[in-house]
Order: structure tokens, then sequence, then C-alpha cells
């Protein structure tokens, strides 16, 4: 978490606009936003923090008397149900959580990023996203005695080519930094009076200077999230398993298939999301499924496949593309190998179904998101008729309005969720 914060720290609009509340009030609550399956979820939490007695906070904290951190910090620890369960989530999740833009991560052991780092591709990849302002933190190895801690994220903010030498400048958020042997580091022989008057190099506590050769060697993965005003748009889209009219056997395939159309050239990413596994009682009731995509493009009366994405059993997967104008079709894919029934033998059995299960309530959140159609994060009439249907139950026009008047949110969002920097 610290390190997506310290990359996003770079930008401060982009941690300002997560604050809902701007000024502190009587009241002690705040309300900040977190992205939940590719929309904005609003989370209300007291400005009380754990603190050891007599002493800082418990858990991550900025420098300074500043509370952003911590506030983050609880906010994400309510959403995923503990503190604890942040432990098991990566700089990747969190960057995305907290832009709603898309992330990749490039593991420097995989063939085809292995081959760009030797060829030296990479570093003008990162220089090529430091231009767009994307967000870049970079994970250590943390091998050797002069090594950055092993597991921690370090900010890329500036990289320069010049006298053939490639360099780059890291931010240190855990002041733990101590690449006292490195090649670049402030006073040694390298930084001579001419490449310090062409790179003007700012040497403190929370900097320091890698070579690109340095990076590759003590380094093990990027995280780059493509900040940027984008224009977005979500759908509710559902997976169904249904009988092939070729053979007597089921397939498992998307309910739906969406068609765009592109009139300028664009670029466009597109994402597919399923429910988080550490959200509480999500792994042990509704495990992860393998997801992707397919971009077909329709022409002269024939669709064609251009792009797909390999099936993935992860939270979200994008497709990044650049579109021509013209008609396409997004297939959302699963080849659902995970839906054995065997894979399921051993989920929680049901006898308490009361509001005081968390097992329950779970399942029953679970519900109401799927038949939240709109994605307009409440229930509409024709919506709620098809939960009761399902159990036999009818509900009409004047018993949903009572349960709106005491329970509802009646506002309804309009048009498409566009990110700015703003909010």
């Amino acid at each position: 978490l610290v390190s997506a914060l310290a990359a996003m720290a770079e930008q401060p609009k982009l941690i300002s606009r997560l604050f809902l509340t701007k000024s502190r009030n009587g009241q002690g609550f705040v309300k900040m936003k977190v992205c939940y399956m590719g929309r904005w979820k609003t989370i209300v939490v007291d400005d009380l923090v754990p603190c050891a007695p007599l002493w800082a906070p418990l858990f991550s904290r900025n420098i300074g008397h500043e509370p952003w951190v911590s506030l983050l910090e609880k906010m994400l620890a309510k959403h995923y149900g503990s503190y604890k369960a942040l432990e098991d989530r990566g700089c990747k999740q969190f960057l995305y959580d907290l832009t709603a833009c898309p992330v990749d991560r490039f593991y420097f052991e995989e063939p085809d990023v292995a081959k760009s780092l030797s060829s030296g591709q990479f570093f003008h990849l990162l220089r090529s996203y430091l231009k767009m302002k994307f967000l870049i933190s970079a994970e250590t190895r943390g091998k050797g005695e002069d090594a950055v801690h092993r597991g921690l994220g370090y900010s890329l903010v500036e990289v320069v080519e010049t006298k053939g030498h490639r360099l780059m400048r890291f931010r240190d958020p855990w002041l733990v930094n101590d690449w006292s042997g490195g090649e670049w580091v402030e006073g040694s022989a390298n930084w001579t009076d001419e490449l310090k008057e062409e790179v003007n190099p700012v040497f403190s506590e929370d900097f320091f200077w890698l070579s690109f050769e340095e990076f590759t060697h003590h380094f093990i993965a990027t995280c780059v999230a493509k900040v940027w005003p984008w224009q977005q748009a979500s759908m509710k889209g559902k997976f169904v398993t249904s009988l092939d009219y070729k053979s007597p056997s089921s397939i498992f395939c998307s309910r739906y298939h969406y068609q765009i159309q592109v009139t300028t050239h664009s670029k466009v990413i597109i994402g597919i999301h399923q429910e988080d596994e550490n959200l509480p009682f999500v792994k042990e009731t509704r495990p992860y499924i393998d997801i992707g995509l397919a971009l077909l493009t329709y022409s002269d009366g024939q669709y064609r496949l251009i792009a797909h994405t390999d099936a993935k059993i992860d939270r979200e997967v994008f497709l990044d593309m650049e579109l021509e104008p013209g008609e396409y079709l997004i297939v959302p894919f699963s080849v659902g190998l995970l839906l054995k029934p065997e894979c399921f033998e051993h989920q929680p059995k049901l006898s308490d179904l009361s509001v005081n299960n968390p097992i329950f309530r779970s399942i029953l959140r679970n519900v109401f998101e799927k038949a939240d159609i709109s994605s307009k994060g409440l229930i509409l009439y024709p919506e709620l008729q098809q939960i009761m249907q399902l159990i036999g139950l009818k509900v009409s026009q004047e018993e949903f309005e009572l349960i709106y008047d005491k329970f509802g949110k009646r506002r309804l969002p309009s048009g498409p969720e566009g990110f700015s920097f703003e909010g």
C-alpha cells in the first residue's frame, strides 16, 4: 500500500480526489471512495486510527502531521474487512483500487519482458510512460548486502539518457534505503561536473539514482498505472451455463456481448472484472474463475477476431488497443475449468440465514450486486422483481416504494462515468 500511495503522491490531485470530505467536521467522519469492480464506491470512516500507547499509529503513516495515509489505509481496511487483509494485496491491486485506471505489472522473468530488458527497449518504454505522467512503482529483488530492502516498492520519478548513460531516479517512501554501494550515489566519481550540469541530479534522504543496468539486476517487477483523463463506461456482465444446440453437453459462456462504434482513431482499454477474493468470505463461497476478452471487427457482413487476452485467474484483465473507426464486438469469455463440482465440495454450508451470519451477508451482498443490472449502485423495481421471482415471491410497486422510502438510495447518476483529476 505504501508503494502505491508513494507513486500517487507524485500527483497530489490523485490523492485529494479520493477524499469526498474536504475538511474536518464536528462529527469526526470522513467520506472517501475506492474503485470496486470497475466503478467508484463510497466508504465512510471515523477519523480515529489505531495507535500504540503514548506513541504513533500502529500501521502506515506519513512523515509529518498530515493524516491522509492513515485514513486511506483505514478506508481500505474497512472495505476488505480488516487491516490484516491488506497484507495479501500487492501494489498493482492498490493502484487500481485508488486510481480506477488500468494497471500493468511487468515481471522481469517473463520471456517477453526479459527480452525487452536485455535490448534496452524497456528503458525507452518507461521513459515514454513518465512523459505521459503514468505512475510507476518498481519492486526489488532484495539480494546482496548493498541492495534495497526485499519486497519493497520504489517510485520511479525520472529517467535520463545522456552521454552514453541511462540513469533512473527513485523515491524511497520507506526511508530505509541502504544503496551505499551503488555506482551513482552522491559523491560518486561517475558524477562528473559536466554530467551534473546537464542532469542536475537531486540527492536527498528519500531519493536515489541507479543506472539501468543496476535497475535490471536488483529489481524483479514494475507496476505501471495508466493514469489518464479517460472517459469510462461500465456495464454489468454475467457468465451462464447453457446447452450447446449441436451436442447434448453444456457450455459456459458470457450471457452478453457488447457492440461499440468507434468514430475516430482512439486509444481504448477494455477491462473485465470479477469480485475480489480478498473481500470477506468471497473466496470461500465465490472463488475466482478464469476470465478473458476477445475483440472482433465487423465488416462485409462478417466478424473477424483482431485481438484477445489469455484466460487468466485474476481479479481483472485488460485489453489495450488502438482502434480505427468502425464497428467492434467485445466478447467476454471463460474456459470454466474452475466450475467443476469438486471445486465446491468444501464450501461452507449455511444453516444460519440471519444478518448476524457474515457468510450470509456476503452472499446477500453478491445477490444484490448481480441484480443491479444498470450498475447504478441501487436496485430498480424490475430488478427487484427478478430477485423475488427466483424465490417464488412477488413484490408490488407500492411495496417497492415502501422499501425504498425506508432503506433506498433515490438519486440516479446520469451519463457515463468520466475520469478527471478533480473527481
